[in-house]
This record gives C-alpha cells, structure tokens and sequence, in this order.
C-alpha cells in the first residue's frame, strides 16, 4: 500500500523525512526560506494526485481548492513550534487559510489521539471541494508507519479494495459523534487512505476516497493538467505559503449578496459599481483566480503588546492572480481593481478597502499575457485576505455579467 506515488513522488512534495530537524522544517531566518523545491512545484505534486474533476465543483461559493504550505511559512520565521510556543500560533497561522477538519483542534489532544497527528505538524495541507464532499490532502510532517494502529483504536476499520487498504469508519458519511472521531470530523474524516509514504488522504465518502486512491495508483487526468490552472500556476510567486484557487463565476457580482452596512439598501450591484465604470471602464470577466499569500506573512499582536510573538518577514505580500480572456482584458482588470481598492468602500463590511489593503511591488502589477497579477501588504495584518475570502468581500476583483 505504501509508496503508491513512491519516492519521486515524495521528493516533488518537498517534504523532510520525520524525525527531521526540529518539527520536520529546514533551518531558515526571517525573510529567506531555503526549500530546494518552489511553492509551484509542491503545489503542482499535490494537485497531481487530485482528480481532475474536483476542478468542476458546482456553485459559485464553492472553491476548487485551499492549500497551506506551514513548513515553508515556519521556515521562515525561524522555526517556532507551535505545539510548545502557544503565543505564535495566531500570528502565524492567521494569514494561512487553513480550511481542513483539523486545523481547529490542532492543539487538542484528544485530535491526536484519535487520527495519530496534530495539523501543526503537517507540512502541507490542501483541500478540494466543499462540505459535504471536502477530500482532504495532509503531506508530510505525520508518522505513517504508526498511523493505522492509531485509526482502529479510534474505531477505524481496515478494508482493501479496488485501488488498495483504506480505513473507515462509515463509507457513506454517516456521522457518528459518540466517539471522538465523529465528534471533531463531523463525517469529514470517515474514510482515510495513505497514497504515498507521505500523503494521507481523508474523505467523508468512499467514493471520493477511492478516486484519489485510483490516480495516485494508476495515473490518470488530474487537477495539475487543467490549462487554466497551470496558466496561473506559472506566475505564483515562488514563496507562496497559502493559496485558495477560485472558480470565476465566484467573482460574479450577481452571485454575492451585500450586508450593505456601506451601502443604501436599495442600491442595485449595478450602482455600487457604477464610479468605478465611469472612472476606469467595466471589469472583464475572470475565468479562474488564485489568492495567497507569501511566506513570513503574520498578523499583528494585541495594540498594548510591545513585542511580537514572532517576528514576520517584511517582504511579506498578499497577492491575486485572475485569469481573463485576452492580454487586453487583464490590463483592464487591473485598472478597475486598483482603482476600486483605493477609492471603493465595501459593501459587505463598510470599511473602505484602502484601509485594508494597499498595492505593493510595482512590477508584480503588471498583466503577464492573460493574467492581471497584484501584490499587496496590508495597514491592519496580512491575515486581512483570509477574512474577506471568508465574507466573500471580494468587491475589487467582481465583474457585473452582463455590462
């Protein structure tokens, strides 16, 4: 069952053995990190192992994927373990969008008891789908070998099946929360397989799971080989620590629903967006997106703390990436985003978003082909980009179908 992907496999990843040093990350200081392997390339070696079609997720609230690299963001600032150093876990994690099932009880024992790791020590994590069906990718930094002894002491059972051993505790997501396995993963963690000797893959249903277990087994068409993903793939920059990939309808004015605390009510989409046409012109229309930030990115301490818990890297940056349908469409698109991001207000949150985030490195706000790239860092954290993915407050990045 082990070593499906095999070594190769492994090394593309960009993961240390365990028992590495420290908590499996390389040494580093703040601002440089030191990985061998790019955030595209370890990226690109987990969507390997996805299948193409969880790229085609219905819904324009889904996302096609999140993925969060901690070993490179903790390389970066030093190494701090998180398990021990409880200060550092916010700021550093905060600017991460750390959306598996594991993420909020990663400094609960009873977590580690049950699935054999806490999501600290995992080196990468990525999740495709949205709950119900969310697969959940861990990479690195867990101890496989120990693992599945681990599984059925929790109530897991062992099966094999087309595509090799897999572990359940309800095929079909049936939750169960008498036991701690169903209480922290909620029928997200039923079925679990370990594809590599370093990727473990959860699923609430067997069929997700096996789909996985299928590509990595066989080969196959998978996310890595999407044309419009490996376009914006190409200008990631090569630090990026955390990446949400959204489809373009997502950006779709017409799907999102103001709070309107910044707005009149009865402002219709067409007139919240109205300066920003007459100033610059309408926005193109995105086809896919990537959001991220890089490495070193922390948010900031309590106002009245006058040391940080950890020191992040100055060079920090958030950045977007959309996709468009010519290189005359990505100029525009980055005429009406910056334009909106200095002058706009949100209608979600009614804070203005030059509060909240400011264009950064001129050369990174230039169109490459059909792509329209930004960098910014933010006046409040570098958190700021997760909070307004997770609102949906995406105002300077939606176009108006239709105009």
């Amino acid at each position: 069952m082990l070593g499906t992907v095999g070594c190769a496999g492994v090394a593309a990843l960009g993961v240390l053995p365990v028992g590495a040093q420290g908590s499996g990350t390389p040494e580093a200081t703040p601002g440089g990190v030191e990985m061998g392997l790019n955030a595209r390339e370890r990226l690109r070696a987990l969507l390997a192992l996805v299948p193409r079609d969880r790229l085609t997720v219905p819904g324009a609230e889904a996302w096609l994927f999140a993925w969060t690299d901690l070993q490179t963001q903790l390389a970066a600032l030093g190494n701090p373990d998180l398990m021990t150093d409880t200060e550092s876990a916010i700021p550093v994690t905060s600017p991460l969008f750390l959306s598996d099932p594991l993420a909020a009880y990663a400094m609960l024992p009873e977590a580690k008891e049950a699935f054999g790791f806490s999501s600290f020590q995992i080196h990468q994590t990525m999740t495709t789908g949205t709950p119900p069906d969310q697969v959940t990718y861990y990479a690195g930094g867990a101890p496989v070998d120990t693992l599945p002894a681990t599984w059925e002491s929790a109530g897991y059972e062992r099966k094999h099946g087309d595509a090799g051993d897999y572990w359940t505790i309800g095929e079909n997501g049936e939750l169960d929360l008498d036991t701690a396995v169903g209480q922290i993963g909620k029928g997200q963690l039923n079925n679990i397989a370990i594809v590599s000797d370093e990727v473990i893959v959860f699923a609430p249903r067997l069929e997700l799971l096996q789909a996985v277990q299928q590509l990595a087994a066989n080969g196959g068409s998978s996310a890595a080989d999407d044309d419009n993903l490996a376009t914006l793939l190409g200008v990631m920059p090569d630090d990026a620590v955390s990446v949400v990939a959204l489809p373009g309808a997502s950006l779709d004015a017409t799907t999102i629903v103001p709070e309107n605390p910044g707005a009149q009510a009865s402002q219709t989409l067409a007139d919240l967006l109205a300066e920003s046409d007459d100033a610059v012109g309408s926005m193109p229309e995105s086809t896919m997106a990537l959001f991220g930030v890089t490495a070193g990115a922390v948010s900031g301490g309590a106002p009245d703390v006058a040391t940080p818990a950890v020191q992040g890297n100055p060079d920090a940056f958030i950045f977007a990436d959309l996709l468009t349908g010519s290189p005359d469409d990505a100029v525009q698109t980055g005429k009406v985003v910056l334009w909106r991001v200095q002058h706009m207000m949100s209608p979600t949150t009614g804070v203005a978003f030059s509060d909240l985030l400011v264009p950064d490195d001129a050369e990174r706000q230039e169109s490459t082909g059909s792509i329209a790239a930004f960098a910014f860092t933010s006046p409040k954290n570098l958190s700021v980009w997760t909070q307004m993915i997770g609102a949906r407050d995406m105002w300077p990045f939606v176009y108006l179908t239709g105009e």
